[in-house]
């Protein structure tokens, strides 16, 4: 019987075993990387709104009202965030006008549904109504928020948007990996200028659930 080679370098190679739990803090450390990475390119944002306010326009059609048009950007804030949906932190600001957007309509139906439409994106407004006409007058301040948080499986970054190119929230989910550098110059030129750049970057990712 033929021995053993043990001079064969081969023949000595022993197998790595990464534990599991190595693994986990691991992924665990990216994620918060890229977390961080996000967090300070929106503290810069908010630091450097302080003192003079950001100018970029944005037209928000109201459905069955018209366009409430704002001029500059105020109110910024960043808090952090540690509850169900995730850890992170959400970054507030306000996008302002200067002229209120009116309504005025003869159908209490259609006065319902515009003040319902109103509620739902946060948007401030008075209403009146008489036997002939119901009025709303919408101030010119749209409530605008980011939230970016890890999601409970701590595998994703999921980014919410609301109000701040278009009425609404919407959520991409992302994998760390693809939370780099031009993204994140992305979503700050989405808010500092209207850049669509970030739309695009997340819609040619590949889609999580």
């Amino acid at each position: 019987m033929a021995e053993d080679d043990t001079s064969n370098p081969i023949s000595r190679v022993t197998e790595r075993v990464v534990p599991l739990d190595v693994v986990k803090r691991e992924k665990s450390a990216a994620v918060e990387s890229r977390l961080t990475q996000v967090r300070r390119a929106l503290t810069s944002l908010v630091a450097s709104a302080e003192s003079v306010p950001l100018q970029h326009r944005v037209n928000f059609p109201v459905t069955g009202v018209g366009e409430l048009r704002t001029g500059s950007l105020r109110q910024f804030n960043l808090v952090d965030e540690d509850g169900e949906q995730g850890r992170g932190f959400t970054m507030r600001y306000a996008h302002v006008g200067n002229q209120p957007l009116k309504h005025v309509t003869s159908s209490e139906h259609a006065h319902k549904a515009v003040r319902k439409t109103l509620y739902a994106y946060g948007l401030d407004f008075r209403s009146a109504g008489s036997d002939t006409a119901y009025r709303i007058e919408v101030r010119p301040l749209v409530p605008a928020w980011i939230s970016v948080l890890i999601a409970a499986d701590g595998k994703t970054i999921d980014i919410t948007l609301n109000n701040v190119s278009v009425l609404g929230a919407t959520t991409y989910r992302v994998a760390p990996d693809h939370v780099d550098r031009r993204l994140v110059d992305a979503l700050v030129e989405l808010v500092t200028t209207g850049a669509r750049t970030f739309y695009e970057i997340v819609a040619s990712l590949p889609r999580r659930r």
